[in-house]
């Protein structure tokens, strides 16, 4: 790829990884050597880490998904579904940008329902991926990756249609509905959601591949 098409195509990356490097920087010097990193499902934080974290796992991330079409062995592949895996790309730097700015936020002092964001960002992230899983081709890193996906392309292309329709609308519906819980409940909910999300594509994949292959 040529470097100025390589450049406008990777700078709403960049800015997205930066914006929070950049706050980070504005506020450094009211931030602890060590940040909050987990909170329980009480809303009260039981773990710290370096303030460096969230950078690192923000730049990690991204080199992670720009090699990955090209270590791929299915790398051509990636040439059928390239829009949406940018918008994988995307949406992914978007939510761990949000997640380490409120982290930030909350460490200089700042009042924010961290879980309400956590909750709520992922229930979004898993809208967009949602709504883009059908258009994803075979390949070794992207995707619902079951051993029976993973040994199927009909399976595969079948179980990402469900996985996609699946993922949208229960995290659509979730959103809002999750607003009625507090700290305890949001996590109760939220995880049955995600559970519910996970393994029903799973289960569909074994099903259709016993199905193809009786």
């Amino acid at each position: 790829m040529k470097t100025k098409a390589f450049i406008k195509r990777e700078l709403p990356l960049w800015i997205i990884m930066i914006l929070p490097m950049v706050y980070m920087t504005i506020v450094w010097n009211k931030l602890p050597d060590l940040v909050p990193i987990h909170w329980n499902v009480e809303g009260k934080i039981d773990n710290y880490g370096s303030r460096w974290l969230f950078p690192i796992i923000n730049v990690v991330l991204y080199l992670i998904m720009l090699w990955a079409p090209i270590i791929d062995p299915r790398k051509i592949n990636y040439e059928k579904f390239g829009k949406s895996y940018y918008i994988f790309r995307l949406i992914f730097m978007c939510f761990f940008s949000v997640i380490f700015a409120t982290v930030i936020t909350t460490t200089i002092g700042i009042k924010v329902n961290i879980e309400r964001v956590i909750v709520s960002a992922t229930l979004v992230l898993f809208m967009i991926i949602g709504n883009y899983m059908s258009t994803l081709r075979f390949n070794w890193f992207v995707g619902i990756r079951t051993p029976w996906t993973m040994s199927n392309e009909e399976v595969w292309r079948k179980t990402h249609y469900l996985g996609g329709k699946l993922w949208f609308w229960a995290s659509l519906i979730a959103l809002p509905i999750s607003f009625l819980f507090t700290n305890s409940g949001l996590f109760v909910f939220f995880m049955t959601v995600v559970g519910g999300i996970a393994i029903i594509p799973i289960v569909y994949s074994y099903l259709l591949y016993k199905k193809v292959n009786p």
